[in-house]
């Protein structure tokens, strides 16, 4: 099955530039999305989710860590830059862990 599409459309606010590809999940229902950019040799991702991803966002973080994983085998590692604790409390179940705080902004990298 795939779980994840190239995506181009409404980016409901997702932070993007001409290096980040862009991919929606696949699970009916929500609408999810993460762009991804290369940084040497990890991926750094950003998402967006509606109302009825929200409930199903833990699934589809995990869900894309492994696509990438899979898909760009030169990727060793995730990184995303948290600003909710909501947010931090989601990546910190799907296996990343924070390694840097900033002005109340912090990364976390999920690696390989």
């Amino acid at each position: 099955m795939i779980k994840f599409m190239p995506f181009i459309g409404d980016l409901m606010g997702l932070p993007t530039n001409k290096h980040h590809n862009v991919y929606r999940w696949t699970e009916p229902g929500c609408k999810v999305l993460f762009s991804a950019s290369r940084l040497s040799d990890a991926m750094s991702i950003h998402l967006a989710s509606d109302k009825k991803g929200l409930r199903k966002l833990e699934q589809a973080v995990n869900d894309f860590c492994e696509y990438v994983f899979e898909m760009f085998l030169w990727c060793d590692m995730i990184v995303g830059k948290v600003n909710r604790r909501s947010i931090a409390n989601l990546v910190t179940r799907c296996g990343f862990i924070m390694i840097y705080v900033s002005n109340e902004k912090t990364a976390w990298v999920r690696c390989k």
